[in-house]
């Protein structure tokens, strides 16, 4: 079982959840379940997801303009947090 934890993205303050087999995330809507399922995709494909973006001519400046490409419009405020 591995652990992925995120603190300070969007709408999560702070969270650990254990990923296993099947994980099931539970809460409240708005409440970050789906921006953490992106970033944990983010994590585990990032290699892909990176030269995809550069083949169809994507490019980024920093974590900011990233978060907008990958999250979407509007979402570059998400990435104050760290990854861990």
């Amino acid at each position: 079982m591995a652990s992925f934890r995120v603190e300070d993205l969007g709408p999560i303050g702070e969270g650990t959840v254990d990923v296993a087999d099947l994980t099931v995330l539970t809460g409240p809507q708005a409440s970050g379940k789906s921006v953490w399922l992106q970033l944990f995709k983010l994590w585990k494909d990032r290699a892909r997801v990176q030269k995809m973006l550069k083949q169809y001519a994507f490019s980024w400046d920093g974590p900011e303009d990233f978060a907008e490409l990958y999250f979407g419009e509007g979402m570059r405020h998400v990435w104050g947090g760290v990854l861990k």
